[in-house]
């Protein structure tokens, strides 16, 4: 048995949840109750590279939120913090914070997607 990323032999099988049958008589080959872990020490892990379509939607939908949303520049995580605390009305908000600002806001609950900023010209 290899591992599917690193191709190591340095496998071991450990007890897994059973798999479910979509078929009555449907047998995998091979199969047991146990799913293969690595061991390698120097295992790699490959990431898939978004495709250039995917990226494309993504950059779009963010453009097309920054659009709909009040820009509050330099006030942004006052303002967050303002709606999460109900002492400004609930709308959407985009603005600048720094990575400080942005952790801290986090770390009190506060949900903030950092996200690069598409040109000013290209929102409203």
């Amino acid at each position: 048995m290899q591992c599917t990323h690193c191709a190591s032999d340095a496998v071991s099988a450990l007890p897994s949840g059973p798999r479910v049958l979509r078929h009555a008589g449907e047998v995998q080959a091979g199969a047991s109750s146990a799913s293969p872990v690595c061991s390698a020490p120097s295992a790699q892990v490959s990431v898939q590279t978004p495709a250039p379509a995917m990226a494309e939607q993504l950059l779009k939908a963010l453009v097309t939120m920054a659009r709909q949303a009040e820009n509050v520049g330099e006030r942004f995580p006052e303002e967050a913090r303002r709606i999460h605390y109900d002492e400004a009305p609930a709308r959407t908000i985009r603005g600048i914070a720094s990575r400080e600002e942005t952790e801290e806001l986090l770390e009190e609950g506060i949900l903030v997607l950092p996200a690069p900023v598409p040109p000013e010209g290209d929102l409203h």
